[in-house]
């Protein structure tokens, strides 16, 4: 069994401090994140690429909520695989351009993952998500909108929202079969689409989990790898 290299990158990797979040911004910090990892490619190991979402799905949720009045917004889950989608798009394309000469095939997989409805996490939203605001505008938002609203990193106030443990990874099959197959593979972006089993069947959850978090997100999928999972975090 090969050995697969597990690399987390966050949201905020590709919409740095300063920088206004356009597409052009992040396809910049992309390439520089794609560049690195041509670094791991190589020597029979399998690489699988995790990444955040909370300045993307931040966004795209105050983008439906200001044009509510001309089509209906989407549940934020549904915002998790938007964003989830084009996140891993950005990062397929600048991984198959970033290794100079070397032909890299790269797949991005839509991921969901399994969580506990009755998790704690949904009492108290500490995930955040979307722009930094100044103390003042985030609370004249939060009482307009209904956001929960926290401080973060001392960049400022950022909307929070819940932020449940990934039981199980739904996908898991086709990530470690892809991997094992040479294909460098983005997976459960932003965590993962959150669901819940109901009778058997899937239901999306409204919730944003977090790629990081304590490290049991990305360990979830480390060790779901065979060969086992080596975690690089930058």
């Amino acid at each position: 069994m090969k050995q697969t290299v597990v690399l987390a990158l966050g949201g905020n990797a590709l919409t740095r401090a300063g920088q206004a979040g356009t597409y052009e911004d992040q396809q910049v910090n992309a390439l520089a994140m794609a560049r690195a990892i041509c670094g791991l490619l190589g020597d029979g190991r399998g690489v699988v690429v995790v990444h955040g979402n909370g300045p993307q799905v931040g966004a795209l949720a105050l983008q439906q909520e200001e044009g509510a009045a001309f089509v209906p917004p989407q549940p934020l889950f549904a915002l998790d695989a938007m964003t989830q989608g084009q996140i891993g798009s950005l990062l397929g394309l600048t991984l198959r351009n970033a290794c100079a000469g070397r032909a890299v095939r790269a797949v991005s997989l839509v991921t969901h993952v399994v969580v506990d409805p009755a998790d704690s996490a949904f009492a108290h939203p500490t995930k955040p998500i979307g722009p930094f605001f100044p103390p003042r505008q985030a609370q004249a938002l939060a009482t307009r909108r209904g956001w929960t609203v926290g401080e973060d990193a001392g960049r400022g106030y950022r909307r929070l929202v819940a932020s449940p443990e990934p039981q199980a990874i739904v996908e898991v099959d086709a990530i470690r079969s892809l991997a094992e197959a040479g294909f460098v593979v983005v997976a459960a972006g932003g965590g993962g689409i959150p669901v819940r089993v109901d009778q058997g069947q899937l239901t999306g959850v409204e919730a944003v989990v977090d790629k990081d978090g304590d490290g049991r997100r990305s360990a979830l999928l480390e060790s779901s790898c065979e060969g086992g999972g080596v975690g690089v975090r930058p």
